[in-house]
């Protein structure tokens, strides 16, 4: 961060430019402590992370590092709770594995 002259304002006056833009880390959030504009601004912040990092990834082909920061910049708000999209992701994996195991378990009961 650094501080800047604003030119909008009817005297002098300085504001603070974000330098990096990088995604935080979920688990280190309280999501119940944010208020709704603390959540509507990381919407926004995150919005602006993919706007301005993914192009420079792109140009340098790291699909990696595009697929970790889109994990991490992609989030769903449930009321105010930040659940990552990876998370979701392994979430409805597991329930697709458990439906099939137990779809198999009654194939193997009934055809006993």
């Amino acid at each position: 961060t650094r501080c800047v002259r604003q030119d909008n304002c009817n005297k002098p006056c300085y504001a603070f430019e974000q330098l990096v833009y990088i995604p935080y880390e979920s688990k280190l959030i309280k999501p119940e402590m944010l208020t709704k504009s603390q959540v509507s601004w990381l919407k926004d912040y995150y919005k602006m992370v993919e706007k301005l990092v993914i192009p420079e990834l792109n140009a340098r082909n790291d699909t990696r590092a595009i697929k970790w920061l889109t994990d991490r910049t992609n989030t769903f708000f449930f009321g105010l709770k930040l659940i990552p999209l990876f998370q979701i992701r392994i979430c409805i994996m597991f329930i697709i594995f458990i439906v099939c195991l137990y779809s198999l378990f009654l194939h193997v009961t009934s055809t006993s």
